[in-house]
């Protein structure tokens, strides 16, 4: 049987974020419970996903709580951030 697998770029995320800001909203993409595809899911540096599942048009924007490591998710330093990536 053969993998197949499926790699997308991380266009943007927005607001902008770089460095270890990046790194950590991608992380928690990774981790999020609500992503229907993270135990199918890793990540290429900050810039692929990889999958081995295809991604439906529905998760052409998937939305994170952003928050630094160790802080409280609901907390008021926890912002909102949108990874948006073409599917292909």
């Amino acid at each position: 049987m053969d993998l197949i697998l499926y790699r997308y770029d991380i266009v943007k995320i927005e607001p902008e974020v770089a460095g270890q800001k990046r790194a950590r909203v991608i992380h928690l993409l990774e981790t999020h419970e609500g992503c229907q595809y993270r135990k199918d899911m890793v990540t290429y540096f900050k810039a692929t996903l990889i999958t081995s599942r295809k991604l439906g048009k529905d998760s052409d924007q998937i939305r994170v709580v952003y928050s630094g490591e160790g802080e409280d998710v609901t907390g008021p330093s926890s912002r909102d951030k949108r990874s948006e990536r073409p599917l292909g």
